[in-house]
């Protein structure tokens, strides 16, 4: 008789692992929390490959930032890929189905997740199949089990993969042009993260758009030197639009050359810009009401987004920040210069959003897994404005 391994152990401990390697840093996306699930189906039995990934999942997701509505519906699908992980290796057929459910699965919570859908969903499917493949690298790791799962996982992937460039090229063919977006651009994380979201979701980006003091040459709520926002644009490979403001600036003068800047994008081709508000509705309404008449579409790929979750999946998902300006009233100066990471976001007072939403605090955006290369900066003067302290990154 052929003694039989008890593999039944390793199952469980691969499985843990995948769900620990949440809480390291690693490229957005890129940790196999749906590939978990799929191994828990193909290689436990029982009531356990339905528990231990929701348990997990649980267990893991409040260090993450917590639970959000859309929860139940992420866990039903993990569900789902333990039914198709158990399936897969039973039935080619099914392993056709399981992959196409997964495609949709992840179009599904994709479009959930990112507001500025219109069009997309070819993009989402062509982003989908290679996150598929990077998900099914946990099977790789199951050296003593190979078998014909992770080859139908990746077949199935392979015959959709192309749709999507394919429904691109046609549509070019046809002479449909596809629409462009630019991005209102402060050089913080929020306009930073807003461009990765719309890059996620396969639209066009035309340019970055500022506003620029026309006296120091900088950022004016952010205090962001000018050549940084060009090396910013220089990392991401898109064109930088600036827009020069007096000092002092009449809301009349800002209106009027934000307008100038909207007419200039109108001509270019661009359908839609793009804002990185969190929750205020007043500066909503007020952007919307500014492109009423202008040819543009107003959108917010981070529109109510839980700020605490966002703010911890901006850091997790490899985008690193220094704190370039700070309200006195409500943070203490040690705040200042400091790195926008985990510590930062523990120590911050129970009344600051995580987001600095309502204006506690400003960043400079120097590295993100969409850069080229980081941007090199060194610490410069802290000066005081008003209730305003600034920390100057110099390049």
């Amino acid at each position: 008789m052929t003694r039989q391994t008890n593999t039944r152990p390793l199952a469980i401990g691969l499985t843990v692992v995948a769900a620990l390697a949440r809480l390291a840093p690693h490229p957005w996306n890129f940790t196999p929390v749906g590939s978990l699930s799929l191994f828990a189906g193909a290689r436990l039995r029982g009531w356990l490959a339905f528990v231990l990934p929701l348990v997990l999942m649980a267990v893991t997701d409040p260090l993450l930032g917590g639970y959000s509505r859309a929860t139940p519906l992420v866990y039903l699908a993990f569900l789902i890929n333990v039914w198709i992980g158990r399936h897969l290796q039973r039935s080619e057929s099914v392993a056709r189905i399981g992959g196409a459910a997964l495609l949709l699965q992840r179009a599904i919570l994709s479009a959930h997740e990112h507001p500025v859908v219109a069009g997309a969903l070819p993009a989402h499917v062509d982003r989908i199949c290679r996150v598929l493949y990077a998900r099914a690298s946990l099977l790789w790791m199951d050296a003593g089990w190979r078998s014909g799962l992770h080859r139908r996982l990746v077949r199935a992937a392979r015959v959709a993969e192309p749709h999507g460039r394919q429904i691109r090229a046609g549509l070019a063919r046809s002479g449909v042009a596809l629409s462009k977006t630019i991005v209102c651009w402060s050089g913080g994380k929020d306009s930073a993260w807003t461009l990765r979201e719309l890059q996620a979701a396969g639209e066009t980006i035309a340019a970055l758009l500022t506003t620029i003091n026309e006296t120091n040459g900088r950022v004016s709520i952010h205090g962001i030197r000018r050549e940084l926002l060009e090396a910013q644009a220089e990392a991401v490979n898109i064109p930088l639009w600036t827009v020069p403001l007096p000092s002092p600036c009449a809301n009349a003068d800002y209106e009027e050359r934000m307008a100038e800047a909207c007419r200039r994008a109108a001509t270019e081709g661009v359908a839609m810009v793009a804002f990185g508000d969190l929750f205020l509705q007043d500066v909503r309404a007020y952007r919307e009401r500014q492109l009423q008449g202008a040819g543009l579409k107003p959108v917010f790929p981070l529109w109510q987004r839980p700020t605490a979750a966002l703010a911890r999946e901006l850091y997790a998902g490899g985008l690193r920040a220094r704190i370039t300006c700070l309200d006195l009233q409500v943070l203490g100066r040690a705040f200042a210069g400091r790195e926008f990471d985990l510590q930062f976001l523990q120590d911050l007072p129970p009344a600051v959003d995580p987001c600095g939403e309502n204006g506690e605090f400003h960043s400079f955006v120097y590295d993100a897994p969409f850069f080229r290369r980081p941007i090199a900066v060194t610490a410069g003067d802290v000066h005081q404005v008003g209730n305003f302290l600034f920390a100057d990154l110099l390049p």
